[in-house]
């Protein structure tokens, strides 16, 4: 019995560090809107880290989402998940994360997009920026 108490008070303890992760990043995501062009999102969050093209496979593919282009990921500091906008073909928004959930601890590599989709890459650098 003393384990499931100690547990449930490590639950409880965890959930405000989960709930309260709204970086700068994530309260500028938060207020895009549906609709919204890659051009304004860029302008109101900065260049992407990275891009997701349908044609990309792997581990974050959009491959099999109907009617998606492309998706932009924003680092969103070393404990919170990435701001993540998904653009259909005439690059308006049709999905938004904003990032806010946030772990105690930096997130595992692996949970990160790969580099493959770095903006870093020329063929994707013209995607992240306006």
């Amino acid at each position: 019995m003393k384990q499931i108490v100690v547990a449930f008070v490590v639950f409880c303890l965890a959930i405000p560090a989960l709930a309260q992760g709204k970086t700068e990043l994530s309260k500028k995501a938060a207020k895009i809107k549906s609709g919204t062009s890659r051009e304004a999102v860029i302008e109101a969050l900065g260049p992407a880290t990275w891009a997701v093209l349908p044609g990309d496979g792997g581990p974050g593919s959009i491959r099999d989402l109907e009617g998606v282009a492309l998706q932009l990921q924003w680092e969103n500091g070393p404990t919170c998940f990435p701001v993540t906008l998904v653009f259909d073909s005439d690059m308006k928004v049709v999905s938004i994360d904003d990032g806010a959930t946030c772990l105690p601890e930096p997130l595992d590599p692996s949970w990160l997009p790969a580099a493959d989709y770095s903006c870093k890459k020329e063929d994707r650098s013209h995607l992240c920026r306006s």
